[in-house]
Order: C-alpha cells, then sequence, then structure tokens
C-alpha cells in the first residue's frame, strides 16, 4: 500500500441488549468490548479509524483486544460462552 493510504475499520455482529457498544454473547450477563491499542471501543456497526503502527513499504502492524464485560450487573453464569462477528477493513 502507498503512503497516504487510508484505512478504515468497521465491527458487524449482534449487539448485547445491555450495553450496544459491546457484542451480544450466549451468556445473557456478558458482552464483548473490542478495543483498539490506545483502548478506545470499537462499537458493532459504527465504524473506527485502524491505527496502524511502524508503517513501511506498504506494512505496519495493529492490536486489538477482546474481553468479557458484565452487561447486567449479575453475576454470569460460569461456563463457555461465545460470540460471532465479522471485521470489515476498507483501504481507501
Amino acid at each position: 500500500m502507498a503512503d497516504g493510504t487510508n484505512l478504515s475499520m468497521s465491527l458487524n455482529g449482534e449487539t448485547d441488549p445491555h450495553n450496544p457498544e459491546y457484542l451480544k454473547t450466549d451468556n445473557e450477563n456478558l458482552g464483548i468490548r473490542i478495543s483498539d491499542k490506545y483502548d478506545k471501543t470499537i462499537v458493532p456497526g459504527g465504524s473506527a479509524e485502524l491505527p496502524i503502527e511502524d508503517y513501511t513499504d506498504g506494512k505496519g502492524s495493529t492490536e486489538f483486544t477482546a474481553a468479557p464485560v458484565n452487561t447486567t450487573g449479575h453475576v454470569p453464569h460460569t461456563g463457555e460462552y461465545q460470540a460471532t462477528a465479522t471485521l470489515e477493513i476498507q483501504i481507501r
């Protein structure tokens, strides 16, 4: 990619009914928060700038974190849980 190329990212998935900034999981008390390396929340259905580090020769890197968040204040059920989302990156 050439210098000056803009990247944008969108995260598509079902939002948590208690907090639309998080992804819905199959555990009614948990959502998933996706954030970039600067701790900015990537909102499902929204868009965010994709922070690229060490961008040289058309290559770069980025970091994201996915973390469970209690969205109800109730004790979550123990065990495994899952959520599904699609991460779309657009190059302009």
